[in-house]
């Protein structure tokens, strides 16, 4: 749990507190220690999610830890990481991954509403990060570690999306990386920042709008549970390999790895 701790400044005598500066209140998080499942080409994840969609407004979270990036222009490009697909015939879709053909292989990308936009952060492999992506209906938001990266407006339709056709990761060979990934969310409604900054290791389940929510802490097994209680179904495709012991924070892999 999450706990809000009050604290207010008292003075005594003539000594003056600033009015509306005498109270502040801290967010208490607990450092938890968590094992992650290793998504990679031959393990990616299949959902099958309750409903299909139709979406002005969503949002997507996860953290993750990936050990191979390009640098260079198209180098390691198209590593797939969450997406999810209109059905048959339809238009639609929300697509991450990291590098494409005419960008650096270390640059984040999100593909919606037949457009793309990418990050202005290059990032580091062997680093955990949480990410999450907000459509609010007008425009698209990336955030990392809950500060603002980028935005882009977008042309405001709704974002159709089948049941049957949401993953993370991919089979196909641009996925060269292997990526350990945690708190993996899916909203029907585009959260706030102040939402984004207090939650990134942990959220109530309970909370209005969240769809799906995988904590992806099993430690064992191909097979992960919605915490949502939505009945949202979450299986790899492969055999999972978990790392164990890793400390919930946006450090690089040695600094929360085997840590006594």
């Amino acid at each position: 749990k999450t706990y809000a701790l009050p604290v207010s400044i008292a003075t005594e005598g003539s000594i003056k507190t600033l009015k509306g500066s005498d109270m502040m209140v801290y967010i208490m998080d607990p450092l938890r220690t968590i094992s992650v499942p290793v998504i990679n080409r031959n393990n990616n994840l299949q959902m099958h999610m309750r409903q299909d969609y139709s979406l002005k407004e969503w949002t997507v979270e996860f953290r993750l830890s990936i050990d191979k990036l390009g640098t260079d222009i198209g180098e390691y490009n198209n590593q797939a990481l969450f997406a999810a697909h209109a059905p048959d015939g339809g238009d639609g879709e929300i697509y991450t991954r990291f590098g494409d053909a005419p960008i650096e292989g270390n640059r984040l990308q999100i593909k919606n509403q037949g457009s793309q936009m990418n990050s202005n952060m290059l990032f580091n492999k062997n680093t955990w990060y949480h990410l999450a992506f907000v459509n609010d209906g007008t425009k698209i938001t990336i955030y990392v570690n809950g500060v603002k990266d980028s935005e882009s407006t977008m042309k405001g339709i709704a974002t159709n999306l089948s049941k049957d056709k949401f993953t993370f990761g991919t089979t196909e060979h641009y996925l060269v990386a292997n990526v350990k990934v945690s708190e993996l969310r899916f909203w029907t409604k585009a959260i706030t920042p102040t939402q984004i900054q207090n939650n990134m290791f942990n959220v109530n389940p309970e909370s209005d709008g969240l769809e799906a929510y995988w904590r992806l802490n099993e430690g064992e097994g191909n097979e992960f549970h919605d915490y949502t209680e939505h009945g949202n179904i979450c299986t790899s495709t492969g055999t999972t390999r978990w790392v164990h012991n890793v400390i919930a924070d946006n450090k690089s892999d040695k600094d929360v790895e085997n840590v006594e």
